[in-house]
């Protein structure tokens, strides 16, 4: 582009990059005269090529719900709308759940977006910051004789998600890895889903929405016994300690502080 693009033309050249429709903006020249709608839509064809084998890496159930033709139909309808916000591809499609949910002619298929929820999931998992998980032993000697649960705040691991899903997405992914068999998923059953990375691993594993609630407290800051009423709001029955010890075993947890309690001004501590 030359130095002397309006701003209208600077803000029309991404608009212009993916709609066939839409002539190259005009400051464009071919150094020997030729054609540059034609040389224009090489660069087109590119980007929407290659975006769109980002989006068919880190979604590969979608792509095999739906079949090839498809989806790739669909991802450049998406593309168009949706163009990346960051130069990390693997970051590419964090609305594509709701962009399915929306896009009428997958209206047959209402699961396809928790599905894709569930991948979209994977792949930040996969790529989170690595943390060394607490162990048993770390987690008993940081409570030992505390009393309350009101100071306790523990941090997760960076890779941990819990994805509340409508639809059987779970069950529907592990189908497709030879896990069960898609003829007998009640499609419409609800999963809540927790993700963590396990060594190399991503591992997941269904839990209740009141354990989800649980673990998505203590990731937002809430303190140990907050978190534990968020479980007992969604279930009276909820085991905040059996949450506790799973999901410790599980290496969800890699950091644990007791925030001391403020002694009142005058008050013997």
């Amino acid at each position: 582009m030359s130095a002397t693009a309006t701003s209208e033309e600077q803000a029309n050249w991404p608009h212009s990059l993916l709609d066939p429709n839409v002539r190259p903006p005009g400051d464009i020249k071919a150094w020997h005269g030729g054609d540059t709608v034609r040389r224009f839509n090489v660069y087109r064809n590119n980007i929407l090529h290659s975006l769109t084998d980002a989006l068919a890496a880190t979604f590969p159930v979608a792509v095999q719900l739906v079949g090839d033709e498809f989806f790739r139909a669909m991802a450049a309808e998406y593309v168009r709308q949706h163009l990346p916000r960051t130069p990390i591809l693997t970051r590419y499609g964090d609305t594509l759940a709701d962009f399915l949910e929306r896009f009428p002619p997958a209206a047959s298929l209402p699961y396809l977006g928790d599905v894709a929820r569930l991948e979209y999931a994977r792949v930040q998992a996969w790529h989170a910051a690595d943390a060394a998980p607490l162990t048993t032993s770390q987690m008993a000697a940081a409570l030992d004789g505390q009393d309350s649960t009101g100071d306790v705040h523990l941090t997760l691991h960076p890779a941990v998600q819990c994805l509340p899903l409508r639809y059987a997405a779970l069950s529907i992914w592990q189908a497709h890895h030879g896990k069960g068999r898609l003829a007998d998923i009640d499609l419409n059953h609800a999963e809540t889903v927790v993700l963590w990375r396990d060594g190399w691993r991503v591992a997941m594993a269904p839990i209740a929405l009141a354990e989800a609630r649980f673990l998505q407290a203590l990731q937002a800051g809430y303190t140990l016994g907050e978190a534990t009423g968020e479980g007992c709001t969604c279930d009276s029955t909820f085991d905040a300690g059996a949450a506790l010890a799973d999901n410790l075993r599980r290496g969800l947890f890699v950091g644990i502080e007791i925030i001391p309690t403020p002694v009142a001004p005058g008050a013997t501590p």
